[in-house]
């Protein structure tokens, strides 16, 4: 029997604690068992069992899958504190399901229709699960990228625009007041303001400072999948903010830098140094490293 199916037999009392215990491995029945004897001490109201297993048992999965961060209207972490737990029992009022990355992390999840993506870094994204079928609209912050199963329109709804797609790959970049969406397949169709632009395979729509620029992309996917970031004649605030985004640090800038200046290039995710150095070297700045700071001035000539 499918360990699912044993999960979802237990919590609605098919099979009893002994049984369960003979078809599950130690720790996923440690985890359930536990969980189970502190919700029988609550007085809870109400509510849909079947829905709250499939959200633990996402959680789980998600686990197995080496991902770092899941939370559901508040921070859950897999096989955590019971106390997080009983309180997503007592309060199930928010039918969203939210997804959030920290500080350099990433997180690939599927949607219920099978849709794949994949949350950049500090970012957050949510969608009504219950009512997926009828509507597949996504509600970002941040950077995610999408590989989306043919369907119903999919939308994605960010601060700066809403994206439209019928089945497609495509990168949703929103942040600081800079708004990107890349196409790697398929077409989408972007609305920002009063505009509305479709874009097909390698082409790129860049909104900054309220202008709307065309650009083309040589990649099949985003570089950041891979543990780079890239830019394009991006303000030195947005790759600033980046940097942030991917390490647990403060960039500190003297006042004397024009953070306007526009930066190209690219850096690593997985070493400061090196990133630090890609980014400031071309652009005549230095750098120092203190603890959790970084300090950047111009060069002295």
């Amino acid at each position: 029997m499918k360990e699912e199916k044993v999960i979802h037999d237990w919590l609605n009392g098919s099979l009893d604690s002994k049984e369960a215990k003979a078809l599950l491995d130690a720790n996923t029945f440690a985890s359930y068992k536990r969980i189970l004897d502190a919700s029988e001490k609550l007085k809870a109201p109400n509510y849909d069992i079947n829905y709250s297993y499939r959200k633990t048992f996402a959680a789980i999965e998600a686990k197995k899958q080496k991902q770092k961060v899941i939370r559901l209207w508040t921070v859950v972490s897999i096989a955590a504190s019971i106390a997080i737990l009983l309180t997503l029992f007592i309060f199930p009022f928010n039918n969203n399901t939210i997804y959030q990355t920290g500080i350099g992390e990433n997180l690939t999840i599927y949607l219920p229709d099978s849709s794949k993506v994949v949350i950049n870094a500090n970012s957050n994204l949510e969608f009504n699960e219950k009512k997926w079928n009828d509507d597949r609209t996504i509600y970002l912050q941040g950077e995610a990228y999408f590989h989306v199963a043919k369907g119903k329109t999919f939308s994605v709804i960010s601060n700066s625009g809403k994206t439209r797609v019928l089945g497609t790959r495509f990168n949703i970049f929103d942040r600081e007041n800079f708004y990107e969406v890349n196409c790697f397949h398929g077409k989408v169709e972007v609305e920002v303001g009063d505009n509305l632009k479709e874009l097909t395979i390698s082409q790129v729509l860049r909104f900054e400072d309220n202008q709307l620029f065309h650009l083309t992309s040589k990649h099949q996917y985003p570089l950041w999948v891979d543990g780079f970031v890239e830019f394009k004649s991006a303000p030195i605030s947005l790759v600033i903010k980046e940097i942030e985004n991917n390490f647990p640090i403060k960039i500190v800038v003297n006042d004397d830098i024009d953070l306007t200046k526009k930066f190209s290039g690219k850096f690593s995710t997985s070493n400061l140094t090196e990133a630090l150095q890609s980014f400031a070297l071309p652009l005549g700045l230095s750098f120092e490293e203190s603890k959790n700071k970084v300090y950047i001035k111009l060069l002295e000539k």
